[in-house]
């Protein structure tokens, strides 16, 4: 078997995409909690504020507004999750190729899988107004 002369230096480079990669993914994961809560702690708030004041207008156009910044939050998080777990998934296909492992094909297509919903999920909030938020 002919091993390239950089073939170790090729498995750490591996290593360390995914090493990163998975640092991005609880890095993800935690500002998705964040986020979580946030949303949690506002909608609180926004019911709150409707039930003390049902019939005014304002109050309502103001909750409007929220659940739809709300939902572009929430999407805003599933879709970098979403990606952030396909590049994990990606590293740890490139590290399993390099050390000959035979799983590769299996992760291979859970990327591609993975992909499709990051894809989706980039699709999904560039169609939505930007300008849809609370100003």
């Amino acid at each position: 078997m002919n091993v390239p002369q950089n073939f170790g230096r090729l498995v750490r480079m591996a290593h360390l995409r995914l090493d990163l990669a998975l640092q991005a993914l609880a890095q993800a994961k935690a500002q998705q909690e964040r986020i979580a809560a946030d949303l949690c702690r506002h909608s609180g708030d926004v019911a709150a504020v409707r039930a003390s004041v049902p019939d005014d207008p304002s109050v309502a156009r103001t909750a409007a507004r929220f659940d739809v910044w709300a939902n572009q939050q929430r999407d805003r998080m599933l879709g970098g999750l979403a990606l952030a777990e396909a590049e994990t998934l990606r590293c740890r296909a490139v590290a399993a190729a390099a050390l000959g492992r035979s799983d590769v094909l299996q992760q291979l297509a859970q990327i591609k899988a993975r992909e499709a919903q990051a894809q989706k999920a980039r699709r999904q909030i560039a169609e939505e107004a930007p300008d849809q938020g609370l100003s």
